[in-house]
């Protein structure tokens, strides 16, 4: 009895080591990189990276891309120098953020690969005063200003020290520009140098000096910002008028929402 569950086992061991797993199919691996993850409408950036594996050197490779949620879609093709190397450039056709990743087809014995994938995201300029905004105090919104013979259009013209334009940025924006003047046609026969601030919901961002008959440039870094203002630091009775020249945001959207909680 014994020798009969012995030799059984033995057969069961020998029949295991006979079953051998097939071979797993090589496919290609596909790197990817983009020179940069941020681009401006109408400017180009570059993916690139190396295919290998198995005739890799002459390929066609295709770039698909994915926007949200929708599915990924065919945007272009590049094809693989002799060492399976490639780069492509891309141009930011619209705002947002854009996936993109690169496939290789299955060619033979060796099965299709796919990058991972990067992230680029397209960025414009907007005219503040094109924007939803809510003004608190005196404000005019959206008129032409010309100081030492340039024309600033689209400026902001803000009255008293009360005064305030606000946007809701919606941390979609990473720069704010603009420049600042006393205004020559509300200032009055007395003029009066006047600081103004870009300042957000954590505090001031950066201020300038305006005075009249001269630009000062007002800038700031809007990174992470929601809520945003151009403030006149002074009082009702002694501020002299401020312009706010040709106020811009650098943003991922053409459209800012419109609420402001002041």
């Amino acid at each position: 009895m014994h020798r009969i569950i012995a030799t059984s086992l033995v057969t069961a061991v020998a029949a295991t080591a006979l079953t051998v797993a097939p071979a797993q199919a090589a496919s290609y691996a596909v790197t990817l990189k983009t020179s940069r993850t941020k681009a401006d409408v109408g400017t180009t950036f570059t993916l690139s990276g190396k295919v290998t594996g198995k005739s890799s050197g002459a390929k066609t490779l295709t770039v698909q891309r994915k926007i949200g949620s929708a599915a990924w879609t065919k945007l272009t093709t590049v094809k693989t120098t002799s060492t399976g190397a490639y780069s492509k450039a891309i141009t930011a056709k619209s705002t947002g953020a854009k996936a993109y990743r690169v496939v290789a087809p299955k060619s033979g014995s060796t099965g299709s690969g796919t990058s991972p994938s990067v992230t680029v995201t397209g960025y414009t300029w907007l005219y503040l005063a094109d924007q939803p905004v809510t003004a608190v105090g005196g404000a005019v919104v959206d008129t032409p200003r010309r100081i030492d013979g340039k024309t600033y259009k689209k400026s902001i013209v803000l009255f008293g020290g009360s005064s305030l334009v606000a946007w809701n940025l919606q941390q979609q924006c990473d720069q704010v520009t603009s420049a600042v003047t006393v205004d020559p046609k509300f200032s009055g026969p007395n003029p009066q140098s006047t600081t103004t601030e870009i300042g957000s919901t954590s505090g001031t961002l950066a201020s300038a000096v305006a005075q009249l008959g001269s630009a000062s440039p007002l800038a700031a870094n809007a990174t992470g910002v929601g809520y945003l203002g151009f403030q006149v630091d002074g009082d009702d009775e002694t501020t002299s008028p401020v312009d706010i020249l040709s106020p811009r945001a650098h943003c991922s959207t053409t459209q800012l929402d419109d609420e402001v909680l002041l």
